[in-house]
């Protein structure tokens, strides 16, 4: 059988968010670079590609012949047909939870990406001030949203494990932090701050306890390829003081090809 064809870019939320499952499950699969936005040979705007993915958007995924786009429906078909019950639960109500949060996610979360990684990203993106402003407020609302009710009883979005929403989300929002993009202080939401150490495995007593001078990891364990998955995030380094201009092409490039080389070297073959 034919291994899975996964089309896009490393820097992408929705395709992290899609290589991160495959990587934790042990799938088979082959990272094939599609430029977002352009419609060259390689580009998700180009008719071939458009075939596969109408929307011309990344991911998109070429199962021995069977083509999707729209990251969540892929990670929820490779959660439903690989038996991945840990990240996409058979319990009827905990997976109706975590589609929830997929659905929830689009218009809020994801404004992260859409006001302020994204334009920074790619100069085809343009925001208005006052748009820009708008997304932020959605974004800040959707983060005490996740600080107030999906994480104020439990560890994970849907419960004490990770599941698929933990993933989406946190390939959103794991882009903010100070160690990568560095563009929200998290500092006021407890909940999710204490969340994404734990995606990070991250232990706060290490961090503040002098005993452990220098370290940052304890007991607690990373998820695992967490590192590995964003490693075009730590290219590109600390954007904050960027303004939102975008950066470089030639330095999107190099985060892009040195976290392709990365995950190619780590996606099982067979």
């Amino acid at each position: 059988m034919a291994v899975l064809r996964i089309f896009g870019v490393p820097i992408s939320q929705p395709v992290r968010a899609v290589v991160w499952p495959c990587l934790m499950k042990g799938l088979p699969f082959k990272l094939e670079m599609v430029a977002p936005y352009s419609a060259g040979k390689k580009g998700a705007r180009n008719p071939e590609y458009r075939a596969m993915n109408p929307s011309g958007t990344v991911p998109a995924i070429d199962d021995n012949g069977f083509h999707m786009g729209e990251s969540h429906a892929i990670m929820q078909y490779l959660a439903e047909k690989n038996k991945w019950l840990d990240l996409y639960p058979s319990e009827i109500q905990q997976r109706a939870r975590v589609n929830m949060y997929l659905h929830y996610h689009h218009r809020n979360t994801r404004e992260a990406s859409a006001v302020l990684t994204g334009p920074m990203f790619n100069e085809k993106i343009s925001v208005e001030p006052a748009v820009k402003e708008r997304g932020v407020e959605i974004l800040n609302n959707a983060i005490s949203v996740l600080d107030e009710y999906w994480l104020a009883k439990s560890d994970y979005l849907v419960g004490e494990s990770v599941t698929l929403a933990d993933i989406a989300a946190y390939s959103e929002l794991g882009q903010l932090l100070p160690r990568y993009a560095n563009l929200h202080d998290f500092s006021g939401s407890k909940n999710v701050s204490a969340w994404m150490e734990r995606m990070q495995g991250i232990c706060s007593a290490c961090v503040l306890d002098t005993r452990y001078l220098g370290l940052t990891r304890c007991m607690l364990v990373a998820l695992p390829f967490h590192d590995e998955v964003h490693v075009a995030l730590d290219v590109l380094g600390d954007l904050s003081t960027r303004n939102g201009e975008t950066i470089p092409m030639e330095k999107m490039i190099e985060a892009n090809k040195t976290a392709f080389k990365k995950l190619l070297s780590l996606a099982p073959s067979s």
